[in-house]
């Protein structure tokens, strides 16, 4: 059973900031995800669902478009992935009732704010969990007395400023 370590309250309007063009292939397996796995509940079940059909597609090393100097260009893809990709693309089909409602998700999901720039990008994993802690969308399952707290330093993205983060973890 495999699914993030995160219990998922997720509900999701943000609207679509762009066109968004979604290979047929693509589209065919995301529709067929979301219809195979409507009925499952709680979305813990559609999350495993969904992650075990998609679990195995080839890596791919930064598979978004965007960056400082490049214009972000929202991209959906079921071909392959890298860890975050593949995260947010599960929970945005665990959460979609059609196509449209995907891409609204994973918008909401990926961008801070639901917009689609590189600069509201939620490039960190610890901004990107911190960010769906503080909207409800998360319950972070790492507090409690056997938990550590640490600080790290965010600055390996260029064209960021560095920044700190909290995180929570078990030793």
């Amino acid at each position: 059973m495999w699914y993030p370590a995160l219990v998922i309250i997720f509900c999701l309007i943000m609207p679509a900031q762009q066109a968004v063009s979604i290979k047929p292939d693509d589209a065919a397996l995301v529709q067929k995800l979301i219809k195979e796995s409507a009925g499952m509940e709680p979305v813990s079940k559609r999350i495993e669902y969904i992650s075990g059909r998609l679990i195995g597609r080839r890596y791919v090393r930064h598979p978004l478009i965007g960056s400082a100097t490049e214009f972000e260009i929202l991209v959906t893809r079921t071909d392959g992935f890298d860890c975050v990709t593949f995260v947010e693309t599960v929970l945005a089909i665990a959460h979609a009732h059609s196509q449209d409602q995907f891409v609204k998700n994973l918008i909401a999901i990926r961008y801070r704010d639901g917009i689609v720039d590189w600069k509201n990008r939620l490039h960190y994993a610890t901004d990107w969990a911190a960010y769906h802690f503080n909207r409800g969308l998360l319950d972070d399952v790492t507090f409690g007395p056997d938990s550590l707290v640490r600080d790290k330093t965010l600055n390996l993205v260029k064209g960021l400023d560095s920044h700190t983060a909290e995180y929570r973890y078990f030793p």
